[in-house]
């Protein structure tokens, strides 16, 4: 089976995954992540700090400050905001344009990685590959960080790659740079500051290794920009500790062990990431070793990669496997352009495995297709029935409408505490907690509300004025909308 790749074809795929990724960004369902990112990064451009109100429910201080978050990001988003206000489509097209850098990454490396007459084919298969990935197409236009992430840290392997195979070891102080823009961007970039440490001390390039150290070193302590007192240190520990998203399991000696052995939940967590896995290893164990031998180096820096992220990051979470998913894309799309070194029935096996991670693709893309929803107009809406200056307790979207002019505080809040102190999770112990906060509106919307208390709450069949647990009363009520506002004695 010959691979030919004509202009035509060539030019009708890459519009037809134009025209699918242009739609996707316009008809996508919102992600609440958003709103919290965003809030810090406008406190961050109004204040000069960063802040979470939304978690003010917390109790951990982050009303005032916050000292961990996903700075290098959320810094850039400050910028945008100072200059367009709190708008979410800049915010989206900022991390759309590390997308772009990411595929221009790929494209360079080719140059490097492929011979002259296969470049164009090789980036062909590897765009296709990494655009029908479902995670890329979810997180290329969602204000969050890892398609930054996964650009920064491609671009620290590129120059890595280069030093060793061009014996220029200024290229890895390059590599130490981009690494620790990935660190800054997300603390899960630490794993590409352990990959490009160890993958040139594997290749023995002292001097280069010498040369990535100290600019990744130097350049990573601008984490602590922000806080440059003698208890910074104290803080950001601290700051990790009282995370959401940590546990004190993960801070005893032999947790990186235990995170490793646990990495492939990652790998399988749900049939996207599944059908991708497959693909790569049907493509490691069906080509001989002379085949996997001319990728000898990407083979490398993508072990080292797979282990730092496993040992040093906290949980399983399927959306960080977008850190390797390049790689992976690289791998698979080498073995594309060997196929043809495969007998029959090994290349119609991995022919077939191919297609089928398309199909799964496919699948669960148009499932993310959804009517289009202004964010900003969604909450001005429901907000504009709410006094100025109120406490309320809803979705964390709500900041892009009130942001600044109400005392917004994220839903998000309880399901923490619940799991913390044990307690039911259920609307009236919901509606407890917001009432013992002192919000003074708790709101729910069909679209952004947890359907558990959705549902809860239409099974009280509410009426105007109608009163629950004599701590609220309806205020505002749609068939999409209900405000509820407090009971004051």
């Amino acid at each position: 089976m010959k691979i030919k790749l004509t202009s035509r074809l060539y030019y009708l795929v890459f519009v037809l995954l134009a025209v699918v990724y242009l739609l996707g960004f316009y008809f996508r369902e919102p992600n609440l992540d958003e709103g919290i990112i965003a809030e810090w990064a406008y406190w961050l451009a109004n204040t000069g700090v960063a802040k979470s109100v939304l978690y003010t429910p917390m109790q951990t201080g982050t009303e005032h400050v916050i000292y961990v978050y996903h700075k290098l990001f959320t810094w850039l988003g400050a910028l945008l905001i100072k200059i367009f206000g709190m708008e979410l489509m800049p915010l989206r097209l900022m991390v759309l344009s590390f997308l772009i850098v990411l595929l221009a990454a790929i494209k360079s490396f080719g140059r490097y990685f492929v011979d002259e007459a296969h470049q164009k084919l090789h980036f062909f298969v590897a765009t296709v590959v990494l655009l029908c990935f479902d995670a890329v197409f979810r997180f290329s236009f969602t204000f969050r960080p890892e398609i930054m992430l996964s650009a920064l840290g491609f671009l620290s392997f590129l120059f890595a790659y280069r030093a060793i195979k061009e014996l220029k070891p200024v290229l890895a102080a390059i590599s130490g740079l981009f690494a620790a823009l990935g660190f800054l961007t997300h603390l899960n970039g630490i794993a590409f500051l352990v990959a490009g440490f160890v993958f040139l001390l594997w290749h023995k390039q002292y001097k280069a290794w010498f040369l990535y150290c100290v600019m990744a070193g130097f350049v990573s302590l601008f984490i602590f920009a922000d806080d440059i007192s003698s208890q910074f240190l104290s803080h950001f520990l601290q700051a990790l500790n009282d995370s959401p998203d940590t546990t004190s399991a993960e801070f005893v000696w032999y947790g990186p062990i235990l995170k490793i052995i646990n990495e492939h939940q990652r790998f399988f967590h749900s049939p996207i990431e599944i059908s991708l896995t497959v693909t790569l290893i049907a493509g490691l164990v069906l080509f001989n070793k002379l085949t996997k031998q001319q990728i000898k180096p990407l083979l490398q820096y993508t072990l080292i990669l797979i282990i730092a992220l496993g040992s040093l990051t906290h949980g399983k979470t399927a959306k960080y496997l977008l850190l390797i998913v390049p790689f992976m894309v690289l791998i698979i799309s080498h073995f594309v352009l060997k196929i043809n070194e495969l007998n029959a029935w090994k290349r119609n096996i991995f022919t077939g495995v191919l297609i089928l991670y398309f199909v799964v693709q496919g699948i669960f893309i148009s499932q993310q297709f959804y009517p289009h929803h202004n964010v900003k107009q969604y909450g001005v809406a429901i907000l504009e029935n709410i006094p100025k200056s109120s406490k309320v307790l809803g979705n964390s979207n709500l900041v892009f409408a009130g942001v600044g002019e109400y005392h917004l505080h994220a839903d998000l809040t309880f399901e923490f505490i619940a799991d913390q102190q044990n307690i039911k999770k259920n609307i009236i112990n919901y509606l407890d907690f917001a009432n013992k906060q002192g919000e003074h509106y708790v709101v729910f919307t069909k679209m952004y509300t947890r359907p558990k208390y959705w549902n809860e709450l239409m099974e009280l069949q509410l009426k105007p004025n109608s009163n629950i647990a004599n701590i609220y009363n309806v205020f505002y009520i749609s068939a999409d909308v209900v405000i509820l506002k407090q009971v004051i004695d």
